[in-house]
């Protein structure tokens, strides 16, 4: 009974912290932030790219410099800061193009960088100042023809300057966005894009001043946000992928025929017997690698000495011109042989030497062995 009552006491509470926790807690999405992906952590100027696109513009992104040198008369190009890879013939070329009656807006590089496209232009860039003490203020800029400034993140660092400038924006005195007049053309140069890239653009007025900044209306937009050199690999991974999946197939066709295939382990061979002459040849072999070559001719000039002592117990007694004149009438050598003999003095370094003195020797061994028998 009393089993019966707490079981049931457990169940009635367990149904009341299940019916309390439903009537105060709700299961609702919650948005996490991941970082860019795909296309837009590639791009830092995506979002400026669709936005152009959205207002009837014809915008698109210039994968590298080589671009440069095919842009539309009237268009509008959109220069990212480093770069170090527009070589002098680029700049030259985009200058003229401009000139033409083409529109640039060019992000200054930072301070302390050589800028030889702002250098060209006459536009001068001042060295940071350090920020006025207390909460930082958001800068306003009064657009010609505005009642009211706009309010955005583009801070003058670095200050630009120019003698003659077409349009200024400033803000505390320095500007951040200085336009000059080229040719039939026009170059706009600003601080910094960075309230014009993807996480900035969506924020205050920068989305409008970016848009002022072009001025594209129904001119074409091209927008280089990474000027770097485009490599021979990365032309083929985007245009030639498939040869080289294919190159690639075939070198691994070609390896799989020519590498050796592993079997069963074969025996080993059994053991043999070597011979005298093998291991002689073998010894000779070492001495000769271990540049113990002298010790070779010794050995064979002491043997044939004693092959000679014993046919003649009366040779090793004599002094060696009596060694020398029995050698040369007894055996037929010639002096310079004999010399050999008694004496050595052969170069063992000297490959082709050391042969005629062995053999020399060893011919002294089987005739005065020959005698003998």
């Amino acid at each position: 009974m009393k089993r019966g009552l707490a079981i049931g006491a457990g169940v009635a509470l367990l149904g009341a912290a299940g019916i309390w926790f439903l009537a105060n807690f709700d299961r609702v999405p919650v948005r996490q932030w991941t970082g860019y992906t795909g296309e837009a952590r590639r791009n830092p100027l995506l979002a400026l790219e669709r936005m152009a696109t959205h207002l009837g513009a014809d915008a698109r992104e210039l994968r590298s410099i080589a671009e440069l040198g095919a842009l539309p008369p009237d268009g509008v190009v959109v220069l990212h800061a480093r770069r170090d890879n527009v070589t002098e013939p680029v700049r030259r070329r985009l200058l003229e193009w401009v000139s033409r009656g083409g529109r640039l807006v060019v992000e200054a590089e930072p301070f302390g960088l050589d800028d030889p496209l702002l250098t060209a232009l006459g536009i001068v860039r001042g060295k940071p100042t350090a920020a006025a003490p207390g909460p930082p203020s958001r800068p306003a800029y009064l657009w010609a023809g505005d009642d009211k400034p706009l309010a955005t993140t583009l801070f003058p660092y670095p200050p630009l300057s120019h003698a003659q400038p077409v349009m200024a924006l400033a803000w505390n005195g320095q500007n951040a966005v200085v336009a000059v007049a080229h040719g039939k053309g026009r170059v706009t140069a600003v601080s910094s894009l960075a309230f014009a890239r993807n996480a900035a653009i969506g924020g205050a007025q920068n989305a409008t001043l970016a848009w002022r900044l072009i001025e594209a209306g129904d001119a074409p937009i091209a927008i280089l946000n990474r000027p770097e050199r485009l490599s021979l690999w990365k032309w083929l991974v985007r245009n030639a992928w498939p040869v080289l999946a294919g190159t690639a197939l075939l070198v691994a066709l070609w390896l799989a025929r020519i590498v050796p295939r592993f079997g069963p382990i074969a025996p080993d061979a059994p053991p043999a017997r070597r011979r005298l002459v093998d291991h002689l040849l073998a010894v000779g072999r070492f001495h000769w690698s271990t540049r113990r070559a002298a010790h070779l001719l010794e050995a064979a000039r002491e043997g044939a000495l004693r092959r000679l002592a014993r046919v003649r117990p009366d040779f090793a007694s004599g002094t060696p011109r009596e060694r020398e004149q029995v050698l040369v009438e007894s055996f037929a050598l010639s002096p310079e042989e004999a010399r050999i003999v008694v004496t050595g003095g052969v170069d063992a370094r000297n490959q082709a030497e050391l042969v005629r003195a062995i053999a020399l020797f060893q011919s002294i061994h089987e005739r005065a062995g020959a005698r003998r028998a």
